[in-house]
């Protein structure tokens, strides 16, 4: 669905008004435009989409023999960092990065064997600061990716206790900088804050 934010004019594809067709990307979990103005949508489907707005036509991501094509996934979150490289958070299969220089796909999955490995496959969103460090909000914690260090660091939230007494993890879910550049955190168990001096204030639902 395209909205014209001036007069609120829009413009859809009526094939989608009937729930029974078999159609591409008929769920979108999300979409993003990169500085290129290529559109991109995650899916049910688990296949990638992007709209090419030099050719004028959709293009599909998936899964084939060459080791760094797309791996199948729900995309539910994009960012572009400062060399055009697209990140892409999964539902299934973790972190997902696509270089347009050479065109392919690196997947960074939960490794419990090995230290720097995402916290958990499912990510929710992925967040670019203001310093170059991307974001993980995942299903068991953060994790923090270094530029300079090349490793992903591991951020496990403390569970809270349920009704029933007990654990349940936090999820997260998205993430904000204010102007005084502290990043407020949205989970399942209410709002987190790391302030500038890196103290958390958890203030919960």
């Amino acid at each position: 669905l395209k909205i014209n934010p001036t007069n609120l004019s829009y413009e859809m594809d009526r094939r989608y008004q009937d729930l029974y067709a078999k159609l591409p990307h008929a769920t979108v979990t999300a979409i993003f435009s990169d500085k290129e103005k290529n559109m991109w949508y995650g899916s049910w489907d688990r296949v990638l989409y992007r709209y090419n707005s030099l050719l004028g036509q959709e293009e599909i991501f998936q899964q084939e023999k060459d080791p760094f094509s797309f791996d199948n996934d729900e995309i539910r979150s994009f960012v572009e960092d400062a060399n055009g490289r697209i990140w892409m958070g999964g539902r299934y299969k973790g972190l997902h990065i696509y270089e347009k220089n050479n065109q392919r796909f690196l997947n960074y999955q939960y490794n419990p064997s090995l230290e720097g490995t995402i916290a958990d496959n499912c990510v929710n969103q992925v967040y670019l600061d203001r310093g170059g460090m991307v974001w993980l909000g995942t299903n068991r914690g953060i994790s923090i990716y270094h530029p300079a260090q090349q490793y992903f660091e591991q951020n496990f939230l403390p569970a809270v206790k349920d009704q029933n007494g007990g654990k349940k993890d936090i999820i997260i879910y998205d993430f904000y900088t204010d102007d005084q550049d502290n990043l407020w955190i949205g989970t399942n168990q209410g709002i987190c804050i790391r302030l500038a001096n890196n103290r958390f204030i958890y203030k919960p639902v």
